[in-house]
């Protein structure tokens, strides 16, 4: 959070999630002011929302939709890899994630001429493992 202002928490206004969504912006915002923290609430149009969080990175908590898909290689690597971040891509690394080894394991699968499902679930579950160590640090 930015010293001096309010943390800012965006999230699109999309129907039917739109209730759901602002719920869970009142949600986090009377939660964090039982811990001495105001938070101003953004809903936004798609778009304002997406070049927000995933251009400007102009927000500090964002809440929105996620699908992994059954492929790591398709739906996770989007939202872990530094090479997304600010790319204005919606749906891609928006929280800033970094880490060299998740990146050093997402170019292992990607380098494999011929994918092997047994090393893919390896390299898989090991990056699932360092993204919960590094999860768990910041609790």
């Amino acid at each position: 959070m930015r010293a001096g202002r309010h943390p800012l928490l965006a999230y699109p206004r999309l129907p039917p999630l739109r209730r759901r969504r602002k719920r869970t912006g009142e949600y986090l915002k009377q939660g964090l002011k039982r811990v001495g923290i105001d938070v101003t609430i953004r809903s936004q149009d798609t778009a304002a929302f997406t070049r927000r969080v995933y251009g400007d990175r102009d927000f500090d908590i964002s809440s929105t939709w996620f699908a992994a898909f059954s492929d790591p290689q398709v739906g996770v690597t989007r939202a872990y890899r530094l090479g997304w971040i600010g790319k204005n891509t919606p749906w891609t690394n928006g929280s800033g994630y970094r880490n060299p080894e998740i990146d050093g394991l997402i170019a292992k699968v990607q380098a494999q001429a011929e994918p092997d499902p047994a090393a893919r679930v390896a390299i898989s579950s090991s990056s699932s493992r360092s993204c919960s160590a590094t999860y768990h640090r910041f609790r």
